[in-house]
């Protein structure tokens, strides 16, 4: 294993080695699609999609929510948070997703919560939102 000897030259091996960077980077480049924009999504080449985003609720029932774009099937996952549109009023916002209302490019959303009466209302507060499965 003394023998250092190779079939090409100096300048070749420093070719070859200055292209590793530009290798990498174009590997990398096709791991993923991504639209990073305030409702996004990765698409991972492994089949992997997580999306996310901001909307505003409704006050008259249910609303769709559609997804930057869409998944596979409807396995997915999706999670919600209840932004604060009022400091001062007493009110648990509790943001969720009708089971029977859960398609591949989008999901119909309840934006109801518990007021101080206490009672369960309809808020057109913002949520945010985030979701989880594949896209191929």
């Amino acid at each position: 294993m003394s023998d250092y000897n190779s079939q090409y030259s100096g300048a070749r091996i420093e070719e070859l080695l200055a292209m590793i960077p530009n290798l990498a980077k174009a590997d990398l480049s096709n791991a993923m699609t991504v639209s990073l924009g305030a409702n996004g999504y990765a698409k991972f080449n492994n089949g992997l999609l997580i999306q996310w985003g901001t909307r505003v609720g409704a006050t008259g029932g249910a609303i769709n929510l559609y997804f930057p774009t869409s998944f596979y099937n409807t396995d997915y996952n999706i999670y919600f948070t209840g932004a604060v549109n009022n400091t001062g009023e007493s009110f648990i916002y509790a943001p969720g997703y009708d089971l029977n209302g859960k398609y591949t490019s989008y999901c119909r959303v309840l934006t109801r919560g518990i007021n101080s009466t206490p009672a369960i209302v309809w808020t057109s507060w913002n949520f945010t939102w985030f979701a989880i499965g594949r896209w191929k």
